[in-house]
């Protein structure tokens, strides 16, 4: 018995030693400042789509919404409720709100509307219908 208790000692005074004198690898890290976007009030939450073209910034009274891709400000959705939670679905597309001195759950459809450029295109019947 005291044969493998004394082997089991050194086995784990091996492993703190194995440890001990193997040193800690850091890797080093890059970064730059690539946008940075003054709003009306401080951000309370924010939110990603899950292919990285939106943001959604959650202010006091409106959500902002950043499109990545034209590196602007696309839209703002009022609020008239207070919250200070934000959830993006990517499954179902909505913005999930809640907390705040609101007692409710707030749920938003978000839905792109794209500009489709129809000048100078063939077209069936009147041109102004």
């Amino acid at each position: 018995m005291k044969k493998r208790t004394g082997i089991g000692a050194i086995s784990i005074i091996m492993l703190i030693g194995i440890f001990l004198i193997s040193g800690s690898a850091y890797a080093k890290t890059d970064w730059n400042v690539v946008k940075q976007i003054e709003l009306s009030g401080p951000v309370l939450d924010m939110a990603g789509s899950p292919d990285g073209q939106k943001i959604f910034a959650l202010t006091e009274r409106e959500i902002v919404v950043y499109s990545a891709a034209n590196q602007m400000i696309e839209s703002r959705i009022p609020l008239k409720e207070s919250f200070n939670r934000l959830i993006f679905d990517g499954r179902n597309k909505t913005l999930i709100l809640s907390g705040g001195t609101s007692k409710m759950i707030k749920i938003i459809q978000v839905v792109e509307i794209f500009d489709v450029e129809v000048a100078g295109l063939p077209f069936k019947g009147p041109e102004n219908a």
